[in-house]
């Protein structure tokens, strides 16, 4: 799984408002865990998109899951992520392609994720003209029962996806 960025409660990147250079904080969730709600995960997906758009990857990583920080270095997220971003544009829109909640409950192979609930989400990024890019967007239930990105791939329409496997 590959590493990516943003937490739900406590350790969400901030961001800048237009024009203002004001830091605005994403939207915090009432306290304990984050219901397992598609609107909930879809929302937080895209201050994710948005956030690794507005530059603000080192943020995005910093406050990640730990199964994130695991499975890949600070700078190698930042320079894949950067990479595919600024070879497929700035967006000009999103919408979900997919939600989805996996268990993983075996024993991890090498190149799997650990065994844990997570929810994937995979947005469709335009970015002009028959131009776009994917965005799989994944998060992690870490043991403190807290939602936090753990996952960041972008790839291209029509390009295979980076690879994610770790490279320590």
């Amino acid at each position: 799984m590959s590493a990516g960025a943003m937490a739900q409660a406590g350790g969400s990147p901030s961001r800048s408002a237009a024009g203002t250079g004001t830091a605005v904080a994403p939207a915090q969730p009432a306290a304990g865990p984050a219901r397992l709600s598609a609107n909930y995960f879809m929302a937080q997906a895209i201050q994710v998109s948005e956030a690794a758009a507005g530059g603000l990857l080192e943020g995005l990583y910093e406050s990640s899951s730990p199964v994130m920080k695991a499975a890949q270095a600070k700078q190698a997220f930042v320079a894949q992520v950067r990479d595919v971003l600024s070879q497929t544009g700035s967006a000009t829109g999103r919408d979900w392609v997919a939600v989805r909640r996996e268990v993983v409950s075996a024993a991890p192979a090498p190149g799997t994720p650990p065994p844990g609930e997570y929810v994937v989400v995979v947005l469709g990024v335009e970015t002009g003209p028959q131009r776009g890019r994917l965005e799989t967007i994944t998060f992690h239930r870490d043991s403190d029962n807290q939602w936090r990105l753990c996952g960041f791939v972008a790839a291209a329409v029509g390009q295979p996806a980076p690879t994610t496997n770790p490279k320590k």
